[in-house]
């Protein structure tokens, strides 16, 4: 479970968002869409701890693995040997034609 409870992110002055509240059962595989400078990567590095939000708090279990686009993998394994590494469910790579 990764759960996003009332999440602002501010800088300086300037709200980037507000009052984000979000609940995703895991495992599973979750694409965040929207446009350029709408706040998808802040919004990332907040569910993976790399950044604080100014309110609010991200709750999760074991079982959810985030992959952004900072991500680094090992380059001598295959995305599907990263997915049995991580314990993900590698028929979530078939749902999406990548094996």
């Amino acid at each position: 479970m990764l759960e996003l409870i009332n999440i602002e992110k501010k800088y300086k002055n300037k709200i980037l968002f507000q009052n984000v509240n979000i609940r995703i059962d895991c495992p599973g595989l979750y694409c965040l869409v929207g446009d350029n400078g709408s706040g998808k990567s802040t919004l990332l590095n907040i569910i993976g701890g790399f950044i604080k939000p100014t309110k609010g708090k991200v709750e999760k279990d074991n079982k959810c693995v985030l992959i952004s686009q900072k991500v680094k993998l090992i380059k001598t394994l295959t995305i599907k040997e990263h997915f049995k590494m991580f314990g993900l469910d590698i028929n979530l790579l078939k749902k999406v034609k990548l094996i």
